[in-house]
């Protein structure tokens, strides 16, 4: 990214392949819909552009990239209240094993899905926390940076979702 914004166009090309999937996942699993998880993707990608000069190079590149996704996020929800989160992808909650039986990744689709609406009826903010600490990988600091919560806070929320989601889960 330090190339990016030093004028380097071509690192972008790097920059892209490392967190496209991720980003898309990340706007999928917060969103549900393909159309507006490709649509914010989009315009990550273009806020990156746009912002590249006011990238702190001394923050995690990661951090500030989950910051603006995570923004794009929060003013969808503000001004599209009621999107249908029913179609969640699971996928990436449980891959299938390649030696599972076919009777196997039936049962682990199964889960997967289960394990994809229990997230869904997370509060947002433990939703937002959760899907960051354990699907991008974030630490307790980086998700407070991307959120603008205190790290108190995200080990709160971060707590209360796994609360929630064994309670959600209890017979797995």
């Amino acid at each position: 990214m330090r190339r990016y914004a030093r004028g380097d166009l071509s690192a972008f090309q790097g920059l892209f392949q490392r967190y496209e999937k991720r980003i898309y996942n990340f706007f999928m699993r917060r969103l549900g819909a393909a159309d507006r998880a490709a649509d914010l993707f989009q315009e990550l990608f273009l806020r990156l552009h746009r912002n590249r000069h006011r990238f702190d190079s001394q923050r995690p590149f990661s951090v500030w990239l989950f910051t603006i996704a995570n923004n794009l996020v929060r003013d969808e929800f503000r001004t599209r209240p009621g999107i249908d989160l029913e179609g969640i992808e699971t996928e990436d909650v449980l891959p299938p094993s390649k030696w599972a039986t076919p009777e196997e990744s039936a049962a682990g689709a199964e889960i997967g899905q289960r394990v994809a609406r229990a997230i869904q009826l997370l509060s947002d903010a433990q939703k937002e926390v959760f899907l960051l600490a354990r699907f991008e990988g974030l630490r307790h600091a980086e998700i407070a940076e991307v959120t603008g919560r205190s790290e108190v806070a995200v080990r709160q929320l971060l707590y209360r979702a796994l609360q929630n989601l064994r309670r959600s889960l209890g017979d797995l």
